[in-house]
């Protein structure tokens, strides 16, 4: 039995700082390009960096379209042509409705790829705010080495005020992800 695998070509634009599975022509881009083999059961997850009006990619299911909205986490399924990909929310996305289990056609160019080590820290994040985390890529690298008794700074109504974490793991009762306990 052979195994099928799909090629998926991503970038990083050093000008916008985070990956990309096309040239995001923003002005001076200087794409480093990156190829990467993925096997078909393998689950890359993306990020939207914009709102995208999608069309189902089966046009005898309803809805026939969707609007996705930014920060909504999908997982890369197929590639349609060059300038799109088949995707589906993300089973551990936690605004589920008629569009799971969907396979929508979204522009390549609106997917923000969430490395494997950076999923469980942006799943408790708001939309809104997984885009700006993503693109700060020293930022996902300090939150992955942060530990329990390490010190950080909130900020509360303008005011910064010093925190120390007691806990980093899972709570079932509020959502999926990692999330983190301040004293």
């Amino acid at each position: 039995m052979t195994k099928k695998y799909n090629v998926v070509d991503s970038y990083v634009c050093k000008a916008k700082g985070y990956e990309k599975l096309k040239d995001c022509n923003c002005d001076n881009c200087e794409m480093a390009a990156k190829k990467k083999t993925l096997k078909k059961s393998s689950s890359s997850h993306f990020v939207l960096c914009e709102n995208v009006v999608a069309a189902n990619l089966n046009p005898a299911d309803l809805p026939k379209k969707k609007t996705l909205l930014l920060g909504t986490l999908v997982v890369a399924t197929k590639k349609v042509d060059n300038s799109k990909a088949g995707v589906i929310i993300s089973d551990l996305e936690k605004k589920r409705d008629n569009c799971v289990g969907k396979t929508w056609v979204c522009p390549m160019l609106s997917l923000v790829l969430v490395c494997p080590q950076m999923l469980p820290y942006i799943l408790p994040i708001p939309c809104k705010s997984r885009v700006s985390l993503l693109k700060d890529a020293d930022l996902c690298k300090d939150i992955q080495g942060l530990k329990v008794d390490d010190q950080v700074f909130i900020i509360e109504k303008d005011n910064w005020n010093k925190a120390v974490i007691t806990y980093i793991g899972p709570v079932p009762e509020i959502g999926e992800g990692k999330f983190f306990g301040l004293e």
